[in-house]
């Protein structure tokens, strides 16, 4: 299951932080956080033992027959919620992976097929990384309970709204998470935050994965919703999930993407990469737009990616 020096050291970590309470989380097919809540004394029991839960009760998982799962956290992601709190102690959450019944990894645990790939990939000797630039509206809710933009900017503009004063919160709040966390993946702050358009529309670059609950928590603080659904508003641009990426030697992190002596720059590996993308370009759609919204974005005219294909750009590194 889990080594125990790395359960003893989240363990001791709880203890520091005088945690009450701790959200064991874990992502179905559809990409929903779902979330099983236990003592956070339970700790070492569920590493040890796991938490059973009933599976068929997640969509996309399991039919009735076989319904029992057990989740087994990763003490890697330990971290602490910090805009709750219980019984004066932050709430901390780990994300868990999905085992069987016979102690196997369940196939529809996302995180084990991600693993497993990034294993393969570093077999050859790559490390592949992924960098995410993710935008959100947020909504004011006015009389009717009807959502209204929060504000009127348009790009890179200074306001003093409630939408700027709750992205500085949100970049506050990730600065303290990568500060606290024992995870990896959290130890990478927001890079950047801005306006952008249309107008309620906001941009957050992270060089990991972001954290989409921490904006929709913090947005209820300043009496908002933030949205991240694709296209939201009819008429103007949607939400785009930008995502930057790149394959590194595993032994020295030497970009394989690079060519100095190349036209564009552009190494053999970096061609074939872009050919394999672009090749099952119609099958990653299944994934990056899984909802009818989705579509609803990707026409042209609205800064979407409408059409199969790539460019090349100069400037950038």
């Amino acid at each position: 299951m889990n080594e125990p020096d790395d359960v003893a050291a989240a363990v001791h970590r709880l203890e520091q932080m005088g945690a009450r309470r701790l959200q064991l989380q874990f992502v179905d097919l559809f990409g929903t956080v779902n979330c099983v809540n236990v003592p956070a004394s339970r700790f070492a029991e569920v590493c040890e033992r796991g938490a059973w839960f009933d599976g068929s009760a997640i969509e996309g998982f399991a039919r009735v027959l076989e319904s029992d799962m057990y989740l087994v956290p990763d003490p890697a992601t330990l971290t602490a919620v910090t805009w709750e709190a219980a019984d004066g102690g932050p709430v901390m959450r780990v994300f868990c992976h999905l085992r069987t019944p016979e102690g196997e990894i369940f196939s529809g645990d996302t995180r084990a097929v991600l693993a497993g790939q990034l294993q393969r990939a570093a077999d050859l000797g790559f490390a592949y990384h992924v960098g995410c630039e993710v935008e959100f509206f947020l909504f004011d809710l006015a009389e009717g309970g009807r959502p209204r933009s929060s504000d009127t900017a348009s790009y890179f503009d200074d306001t003093l709204d409630a939408g700027t004063r709750a992205r500085d919160q949100l970049v506050a709040t990730l600065l303290e998470l990568a500060s606290t966390s024992t995870a990896a993946t959290m130890r990478w702050p927001a890079v950047s935050t801005r306006s952008t358009w249309p107008p309620g529309c906001s941009r957050r670059r992270r060089r990991r994965p972001p954290a989409p609950v921490a904006a929709r928590a913090l947005a209820g603080t300043h009496g908002l919703r933030a949205s991240f659904m694709p296209k939201p508003l009819t008429g103007v641009s949607g939400s785009g999930l930008h995502t930057h990426q790149a394959l590194l030697r595993a032994s020295d992190g030497a970009n394989l993407f690079f060519d100095a002596d190349d036209r564009y720059h552009l190494s053999p590996i970096a061609r074939h990469f872009i050919a394999g993308q672009l090749e099952h370009a119609p099958a990653l759609a299944a994934v990056t737009a899984p909802v009818v919204n989705s579509y609803k974005r990707l026409i042209a005219g609205y800064e979407a990616p409408a059409q199969v294909t790539w460019a090349h750009t100069t400037g950038a590194p």
